[in-house]
């Protein structure tokens, strides 16, 4: 199931009607059944098939079903739920993507895939594509074809739309301010053609508050950059964002062998790495009973002696804790002490929490903190979403918060009502 929300509205006889670009609707569908020519329909059937009116750019709000051209209603036709198992249509772009060529795109010095974040740069005057907001601090370069799907390039030959023929190149890469960036990442907009342009386009409701700043705004596209790899990011985002839960009768597409033998050969020729989130392991195998490569010499032994008999509390600090903080340099010797005390003072006292001292424990005391930081913050503000950002005048908004004063950000309630437009498989 594919949403989207309905940002834009225009006037036909039969009055204003929120929609979705039909064209871009079409291209989404067109991607999930892996290229394949789609139609809609109102009904679950496939007897109301619609068609626009004269004049009709958006698709209205409402419900739809997508069916195969072609083929007999019910069939088990195949849907893409990984991209990498997508077929990029080489020469055979949607028409909406054919008014830009990939001849347009100009030429350009390669660089190394080492150098490729400061060339994005460079090349675009750290001055993002979207906002033209230039800073040498807060610009950040977008992977187009992200990294995750490296494999997937080279077994796609996207190498073609490059200059060095890998994917860490400047073609695959665009100028975006760091907060643009995140939404970007996030899925929040696609970049989609206008005639010989391109626009941002919002496609989640939850980027509500990023819609009055990058909603339908034309976006400088370098000349060094293809439209294939403007469209094969578009498709990304499109799988990435549909919602797919295939009913019995539908069967994914396969992922391409091609892909799946360069992963597997690239994670054989890698080092796997620990989880440094996790607290390492430790050998059940006692200080005594193990050989010390590097031994302790007397002075320190005797030091540390000293030390733990003018200090005993100390010595039980040593233990290993499973709080991974504290197998950092960045906690303080007292802290898991000040912690137990914290828990008992809490179990003698109930009254001071709302949890019972039976169940109190210090992420139980994390989580009490946060709540007493959320009830101190300034009383215009109501938290109700993920992260502060900066626009172009310096001017702070919380995206999904809202303000008690006018000119406030959409809140939640703001983003249930956004419209939106469904396709069903």
């Amino acid at each position: 199931m594919l949403q989207l929300p309905a940002f834009d509205s225009e006037v036909l006889a039969s009055g204003q009607h929120q929609g979705v670009l039909h064209s871009l609707v079409m291209d989404a569908c067109r991607i999930l059944v892996n290229n394949q020519d789609v139609y809609l329909a109102t009904d679950i059937h496939g007897q109301h098939r619609y068609s626009a009116a004269a004049g009709q750019i958006l698709l209205p709000v409402g419900q739809y079903y997508l069916f195969i051209s072609g083929g007999t209603i019910g069939d088990n036709y195949p849907v893409v739920t990984d991209f990498d198992a997508w077929t990029f249509p080489h020469d055979n772009l949607p028409p909406s993507w054919t008014t830009t060529s990939s001849s347009a795109a100009g030429e350009c010095d390669p660089c190394s895939s080492s150098t490729m974040s400061e060339g994005v740069k460079h090349y675009d005057g750290r001055c993002c594509i979207v906002t033209r907001f230039k800073s040498t601090t807060s610009s950040d370069c977008a992977h187009l074809c992200p990294t995750e799907c490296r494999d997937w390039f080279a077994a796609s030959n996207m190498y073609t739309y490059t200059y060095n023929g890998r994917h860490n190149d400047v073609a695959n890469g665009v100028c975006m301010r760091a907060d643009v960036h995140r939404c970007f990442d996030r899925h929040g907009f696609v970049i989609y053609p206008e005639g010989s342009s391109f626009v941002t386009y919002m496609i989640d409701a939850w980027e509500a508050d990023y819609a009055e700043l990058l909603h339908c705004r034309l976006v400088n596209i370098p000349a060094r950059v293809f439209p294939e790899l403007l469209f094969a990011r578009f498709a990304f985002a499109i799988i990435k964002r549909a919602s797919i839960t295939l009913p019995e009768r539908f069967t994914p597409v396969p992922i391409n062998n091609v892909v799946l033998m360069l992963r597997a050969n690239r994670l054989a020729n890698s080092i796997e790495q620990p989880d440094a989130s996790e607290p390492a392991e430790l050998s059940e195998i006692s200080d005594a009973d193990e050989d010390q490569p590097y031994a302790l010499d007397d002075d320190t032994l005797a030091l540390a002696a000293n030390f733990y008999k003018i200090l005993p509390h100390l010595r039980e600090e040593r233990e290993h804790s499973t709080d991974r903080l504290f197998n950092t340099l960045v906690i303080h010797p007292e802290t898991p002490r000040m912690r137990r005390l914290m828990e008992e003072y809490k179990k003698n006292n109930p009254q001071v929490s709302q949890l019972s001292g039976a169940t109190a424990t210090y992420s139980d005391l994390e989580d009490d903190a946060e709540d007493d930081a959320e009830e101190n913050l300034p009383a215009d503000f109501v938290e109700s979403g993920s992260h502060v950002v900066e626009d172009d005048e310096g001017v702070q908004e919380s995206p999904l918060g809202e303000r008690d004063t006018e000119g406030a950000t959409a809140s939640t309630e703001d983003i249930d009502r956004v419209p939106e437009l469904v396709v069903s498989m």
